[in-house]
């Protein structure tokens, strides 16, 4: 191989990252949903049976394994990366490394269990892994749950193994349950327009477009800024 070969392959590795994230940032700004995504707990939309717990749940910088299921854009993954927002690895289950990544688990959790902070798993999306990298997974929880916190989450828990199921609190974002979330949605859409400088709008338009997409509030703020943007 050419002594050039390898500096170079690792310079383009460095790049290619580097890429990746200025254009992640890029597209955070460009993208409501993501530039507006809840930073605490309280503006994130919730049903009220659950919406106490878990804020009490992120206070208290967790201590249970859970699984959080329910519609996409109903705020799993978001209530999640706010249990421990410094201390959280996220696997984005619905990615072809995925399996690789679970299997590496057993050395970060071996060294999490050194640290004094407690640190977070995020399986996002998991109904999407195989009965293999599910079989992996529960024995991680079973042996790293005293130091490491496990959050599991899926739109249909069916998917899942009963050993996982029986390992993780189920939590049901459940929107759908109060209508009354829409009104709240319709104003989270009021205020961004406000931000984004965009008057004299038309109430009964946006009032659509929450109806429409409700309770996926990810969509919703996609939608809007296609309307409004």
């Amino acid at each position: 191989m050419n002594s050039y070969a390898k500096p170079l392959n690792l310079f383009l590795g460095i790049l290619e990252s580097i890429t990746t994230l200025q254009t992640e940032k890029i597209m955070i700004q460009l993208d409501w949903s993501q530039k507006y995504r809840p930073r605490k707990i309280d503006d994130v939309i919730l049903p009220t049976t659950i919406k106490a717990s878990l804020e009490r749940l992120v206070r208290q910088q967790g201590g249970l394994s859970m699984l959080f299921w329910g519609r996409p854009g109903s705020g799993k993954t978001t209530v999640a990366q706010l249990i421990h927002p410094d201390q959280t690895l996220c696997i984005d289950c619905a990615h072809a490394g995925a399996q690789e990544r679970i299997l590496g688990l057993e050395r970060l959790c071996l060294q999490y269990a050194t640290e004094s902070t407690r640190h977070l798993v995020l399986l996002d999306e998991a109904d999407h892994l195989s009965k293999e990298s599910q079989l992996s997974f529960r024995s991680f929880v079973e042996r790293f749950s005293t130091s490491t916190d496990f959050v599991i989450t899926a739109n249909n828990p069916n998917h899942l193994s009963e050993g996982i199921r029986s390992r993780c609190l189920p939590v049901h974002f459940d929107l759908h349950a109060e209508p009354a979330l829409q009104l709240q949605i319709e104003a989270r859409i009021q205020r961004i327009l406000h931000a984004e400088g965009i008057e004299h709008v038309d109430l009964a338009v946006v009032h659509d477009i929450a109806k429409q997409n409700f309770p996926d509030v990810r969509r919703t703020l996609k939608h809007a800024q296609f309307i409004f943007g």
